[in-house]
C-alpha cells in the first residue's frame, strides 16, 4: 500500500507542477495573439492526440464500452473539466498568474466539502488545520494587489484587484 501512496503523491505533485506551468504559458500565448478559444482548442486537440498515443502504449487499452449511465457521468465530468480549463485560462487574461494560481488553490476547500457531502468522507482536524493555513496563504497572494505589492499593471498582466 505504501508504494501506491507514494505513486499517488508523485502523480499529484507532477500534475501540480504541470498545472502551475499553464498560467505562464497562457500569458505567453496571449502575448502572441491567441484568444480563449484558440488556447482551449489547441489544448484539447493536443490532449486528444496525446490520449490516443498513450492508450496505444499502455498494456491495457481503455474500455470504450459505454452505456447511458456511464455516458452521463463521463459527460458531466468532461463539461466540468472544460469549465475549469476555460475559467482558469480566461482568468489569466485579467489578472496576474500568481492571483489566478492562488485562487485555484482554494480547490482543496471545495474538494473537502464535496467529498464530505457526496462521499461521506471524514475530514480530520489535521485536514482542517492544513486547509486553514492554505486558505490564509491564498488570501495573502490574492489580496497582495491591494497592498501595492503585486507590481504595476501591464498589457499582458493587468493585475486587476479582486
Amino acid at each position: 500500500m505504501t508504494s501506491q501512496r507514494g505513486k499517488g503523491i508523485a502523480l499529484v505533485l507532477s500534475a501540480s507542477a504541470l498545472w502551475g506551468a499553464t498560467g505562464p504559458l497562457t500569458k505567453i500565448l496571449r502575448l502572441h495573439g491567441f484568444g480563449l478559444t484558440d488556447i482551449l482548442s489547441w489544448r484539447y486537440l493536443i490532449g486528444c492526440v496525446s490520449l490516443v498515443i498513450c492508450s496505444r502504449l499502455l498494456p491495457t487499452p481503455p474500455d470504450l464500452r459505454i452505456d447511458r449511465r456511464r455516458f452521463f457521468g463521463a459527460l458531466v465530468l468532461a463539461l466540468s473539466i472544460l469549465g475549469v480549463n476555460a475559467a482558469f485560462t480566461w482568468s489569466n487574461f485579467f489578472t496576474t498568474v500568481a492571483n489566478a494560481q492562488a485562487l485555484t488553490f482554494t480547490a482543496p476547500l471545495f474538494a473537502s466539502v464535496l467529498a464530505w457531502l457526496l462521499l461521506r468522507e471524514r475530514i480530520r482536524a489535521t485536514h482542517l488545520v492544513a486547509l486553514g493555513i492554505g486558505f490564509s496563504g491564498v488570501c495573502l497572494l490574492a489580496f497582495s494587489s491591494y497592498a501595492g505589492t503585486a507590481g504595476p499593471p501591464t498589457a499582458i498582466s493587468p493585475n486587476l484587484p479582486l
